[in-house]
């Protein structure tokens, strides 16, 4: 039985789910799964393992399809996916359904530095702090149908910025539908094609990648355009204070005020909200004296306050580079980042591509460390970005903080 089970999944998986286009003995259909929290007949680990973005619902093996009220998880769910089946359109998404982890939520760390999960059912618990509050403030209006918003938050990296954004939207928005253009240009033909409505969600994580550039000048005019002549639309951001905010938000003293960067920032439609990174008591903390084990966090930040990053490992992983080639990276890692780093010094604030890494790494290294291998960085890439090295060993910093964020379009 076990066996037949296993060639079934096979044939949907590689006939179906995967399959890129219609044949004699394949077709592409969108599955949508669901798990039950639950469940202890088909657990939601077990529906991941064939369908990576298996969503858990509320209930088990057979009160999950029984939903108890028109705001029960699974009724709204299953009402998304039936209107979005008639739409030709790309696949409807909303924050409860995409997850922390594809909206660059950084993973919580335990205190002893091991990963404590990949999926926002494993995230550690939140602590709302003042911004949380303020950021709450401008979205709920918008969400009652009233006059559109911009949000942005703004700090030091990493200080809770795209956090703070996921737990406000997964709050106060769980369902509604949520747009995650992936550059400049996908926000620009999101907007031109007037999919961004009243009651939209737009994604903007990292919002330097969308605002820089001619492209980013124009989907900035026509954002503008969008959250001033139709209410409802929520649009939230993150961006580090310096230097992208402070860029964006000041007219330039060479040419005088940017024609299309300003005019999205201030109060209204726009809204900034600095997200500070400084230790702060939280009521019933243990001192670290009293625990089994010092906090890393916390000892890392006693001189300069900046417990958050010291806990997801940022200082760490800017030492490891700055110790050079053949430490923490090899020197064909450590090229790649420098390619990067010199890119951004440059002024290519958007998304990099891999072919502009590539194309720098290698007139950067030495013959003598060039592979005969063609696709020679597309592992190394792999690695910087997913923390795991072909041969095993690791490439990111505490199981959790990966040198490279790959972005793909969706």
């Amino acid at each position: 039985m076990n066996e037949q089970v296993a060639d079934v999944q096979r044939t949907v998986l590689n006939q179906i789910v995967h399959a890129r286009e219609t044949a004699a003995h394949a077709c592409p259909i969108p599955i949508a799964v669901y798990a039950g929290e639950t469940d202890n007949v088909v657990t939601p680990a077990s529906a991941r393992s064939a369908f990576p973005d298996a969503v858990a619902l509320p209930g088990d093996h057979f009160t999950i399809v029984r939903p108890d009220s028109l705001r029960h998880r699974s009724y709204t769910a299953l009402k998304r996916q039936l209107l979005a089946a008639g739409d030709s359109g790309p696949p409807v998404e909303a924050v409860v359904t995409v997850g922390a982890d594809r909206l660059e939520v950084h993973t919580a760390i335990d205190p002893c530095g091991t990963a404590a999960g990949a999926s926002s059912a494993v995230l550690m618990p939140y602590l709302p702090r003042g911004h949380d509050t303020a950021l709450r403030g401008a979205l709920e209006p918008v969400l009652g149908g009233g006059p559109s918003v911009l949000a942005v938050l703004t700090g030091e990296s990493p200080t809770g910025k795209t956090r703070a954004l996921y737990e406000a939207l997964l709050d106060l928005a769980p369902d509604r539908l949520l747009l995650r253009p992936a550059g400049a240009e996908d926000l620009l033909a999101l907007l031109e094609g007037g999919r961004v409505v009243p009651g939209v969600v737009v994604w903007l994580n990292e919002a330097q990648r969308f605002l820089h550039g001619s492209v980013g000048e124009r989907a900035v005019a026509r954002l503008r355009d969008v959250l001033e002549r139709q209410p409802g639309v929520v649009a939230v951001g993150a961006l580090w204070t310096a230097p992208y905010w402070n860029d964006l938000t000041r007219g330039s003293a060479r040419a005088g005020p940017r024609p299309a960067h300003r005019p999205v920032c201030p109060a209204h439609p726009g809204r900034g909200q600095a997200v500070r990174g400084r230790a702060r008591a939280v009521g019933g903390a243990r001192p670290p004296s009293e625990g089994p084990a010092a906090d890393p966090g916390m000892e890392g930040g006693a001189g300069d306050g900046k417990v958050v990053q010291h806990l997801s490992g940022g200082p760490e992983l800017l030492a490891a580079y700055l110790v050079g080639p053949g430490a923490h990276f090899t020197r064909v890692e450590h090229t790649l980042l420098t390619a990067a780093l010199d890119a951004r010094r440059l002024g290519h604030h958007g998304s990099l591509s891999a072919a502009l890494l590539v194309e720098a790494a290698d007139g950067a290294l030495h013959p003598r460390h060039h592979s005969p291998d063609p696709a020679w960085a597309e592992p190394v890439l792999q690695a910087l970005a997913t923390g795991e090295r072909s041969d095993g060993t690791r490439a990111d910093i505490r199981r959790t903080l990966t040198a490279l964020t790959a972005l793909r379009r969706p």
